[in-house]
């Protein structure tokens, strides 16, 4: 593999480490909706049975209005978020592995306007995934590093190499 091979796998991995990190991100706002749901329910369980204490009817009435707006606002923001920078990783990875196929496989010799052209495209590349990278919010370290580990591990990384 030639440094410039190296280089498009490395802006793959980032790609595919990325990729999972949101994706365990939208599983994770979901989950969360998930447990926003449960006051909910409880409110109007109580909501239909004192349906004929009018006090107690509109207090978990609004409870139950005020949760599910609250919830719906806070986890589709996120979800979207997240689910958008999944999209715009993978259709980046696409991208990065398509170039580092025809890297790879260009049976043409490699003279200096080839390796030019082929360093353009990838700092082409390098410029979407630092606009992204600038997009995102600190993340959670716990979850990129297996997020990390998990990219490696598909691309038949050993265990004991991964860092």
């Amino acid at each position: 593999m030639n440094d410039l091979s190296f280089k498009f796998y490395e802006l793959s991995v980032t790609c595919g480490m990325n990729q999972r990190y949101h994706q365990y991100e939208m599983t994770l706002w979901w989950w969360i909706y998930m447990i926003m749901i449960i006051p909910m329910v409880i409110s109007a369980v109580i909501t239909v049975v004192n349906w004929d204490t009018p006090t107690l009817f509109w207090k978990c009435s609004i409870t139950i209005f005020a949760l599910s707006i609250l919830s719906w606002a806070f986890t589709l923001y996120n979800f979207t978020f997240y689910k958008n920078m999944f999209h715009d990783w993978s259709r980046l990875r696409q991208d990065v592995d398509i170039i580092k196929i025809e890297v790879e496989h260009d049976t043409r010799t490699l003279t200096p306007e080839i390796e030019s052209e082929h360093r353009g495209k990838y700092n082409d590349l390098w410029k979407q995934k630092n606009t992204l990278n600038m997009l995102e919010p600190a993340p959670k370290e716990w979850l990129l590093q297996k997020s990390f580990e998990n990219e490696l591990r598909s691309r038949g990384v050993e265990e004991k190499d991964i860092p």
